[in-house]
């Protein structure tokens, strides 16, 4: 197939695509009233620690630096602050037996509990929930309905499903982001697709049309990503793993997903002292306002490797430039897992470090950072041990460079531990 035909044959199917989305959505809206006659044993706000409301954050810098530069408070050497932080970001661990593993293809894409499988089963078409008896005691997992043999139709579908859940996972785009969906795919992401599908030269003999496809359709989803701002994620059974379908970043602890992100310390060293740059949070975020957060992070959505991903961070978080950003250095990982009523979060974060000039100020430019302060490594420290003003999972990307920098050392009691604890969820 010539690649002109080959362009032409990916139009008509973003249009189907579309087309298709846009019909399927509509097939649902019967769900909204079923899954509406329904109550959840956990509401909403029951969930509401994973993500504080704006009063949450009642502090201002003046708070954050008077606590991190008062130093009779206590001593450094007490790791008891930091553990309190780690088990912020691992709730729960008690309550994995009230989850089911979810299935794709055999392999174990996440864990679903058992009381949002009830609402699952108003979607026959899409989920099979499965039951067997083994000596007295009910086996049960969810899989996905077996006409759904392609990425696509699986993505379609379950989004369907996570929009007709409604109420039940908040954050999840209103009708303005489908209507984005069914018209602006054809006309402003074919040619991403189109891109994606001929990187490398391989559109053409060596390339079956249906790998052309499904190339063309992940580029599709990375246009949505970066252009749109629709934050989907690849569902594995591990990163780097064929990619099963994708689903929105909101509804990822709904069904155990594991959800893949980007953490950079962005830091100056003069004097013989580091020094890291921390963010707060803008007042209007919907998550964490107010809140003090690393200078650049971000989740990992399909279509853009961590580095890349790092470097677009940098530039729209805090202006850093691409002769910058690509000198980030990657240092590891660290995981978690959270469990709270329905939801089953577990996250990898990818943690890089950044040697800026000591005369670099940072600039917000997507206006989800309120304003940006230079603080001194240990007062940094001293902020994560005797406050909550971090977000929770920056806290432990920050202990992870206090190790890795000297600045928590081995004769401190429980060092090991809190070391191992930085990697407490399947880091895989």
């Amino acid at each position: 197939m010539s690649q002109s035909l080959a362009i032409s044959a990916m139009a008509a199917i973003a249009t189907s695509f579309s087309a298709a989305a846009a019909i399927a959505h509509r097939r649902s809206r019967p769900h909204l009233q079923l899954v509406a006659r329904r109550r959840a044993p956990f509401s909403t706000a029951a969930s509401s620690s994973s993500a504080p409301s704006a009063a949450a954050a009642g502090f201002g810098w003046t708070d954050a630096l008077r606590v991190a530069s008062d130093t009779g408070l206590d001593d450094e050497s007490d790791l008891s602050g930091y553990f309190r932080k780690v088990d912020i970001c691992n709730r729960g661990m008690d309550k994995k037996g009230q989850f089911v593993e979810f299935l794709v293809e055999d392999q174990v894409v996440g864990y679903i509990h058992k009381g949002f499988t009830d609402h699952l089963r108003d979607f026959n078409d899409v989920f099979s929930i499965v039951s067997g008896n083994n000596c007295n005691s009910s086996l049960e997992h969810v899989t996905l309905h077996s006409s759904l043999k392609t990425q696509e139709d699986r993505t379609i579908a379950i989004g369907n499903v996570i929009k007709g859940l409604g109420e039940l996972i908040p954050g999840i785009r209103n009708e303005e982001t489908i209507s984005m969906y069914s018209h602006k795919v054809p006309q402003q992401c074919v040619g991403d697709g189109a891109r994606n599908s001929a990187r490398g030269g391989r559109v053409g003999p060596n390339l079956s049309f249906s790998d052309m496809i499904s190339s063309f359709y992940w580029g599709v989803v990375a246009c949505l990503t970066i252009v749109f701002n629709i934050q989907l994620y690849p569902v594995t059974s591990s990163y780097g793993t064929p990619v099963y379908f994708s689903l929105e970043r909101a509804a990822a602890p709904y069904f155990g997903i594991k959800a893949y992100g980007v953490h950079m310390n962005g830091y100056i060293e003069a004097d013989g002292e580091k020094s890291l740059w921390i963010g707060k949070r803008s007042d209007v975020k919907q998550t964490y306002p107010g809140m003090l957060d690393h200078l650049v992070a971000g989740g990992l959505p399909y279509g853009i490797s961590c580095k890349e991903n790092i470097i677009k961070e940098c530039e729209e978080e805090a202006g850093i430039p691409r002769s910058m950003s690509t000198n980030a250095t990657s240092v590891g990982a660290i995981s978690y897992v959270d469990i709270d009523g329905f939801r089953y979060k577990r996250d990898v974060l990818f943690c890089y470090d950044l040697r800026l000039p000591a005369d670099f100020v940072p600039n917000n430019e997507d206006g989800e950072v309120d304003s940006f302060r230079l603080i001194p490594v240990r007062h940094a420290g001293n902020i994560i041990r005797r406050t909550d003003y971090f977000k929770a999972n920056c806290n432990l990307v920050i202990i992870d460079f206090l190790f890795r920098h000297g600045y928590i050392k081995p004769d401190y009691h429980g060092y090991l531990k809190l070391l191992q604890s930085l990697r407490s969820g399947d880091c895989s």
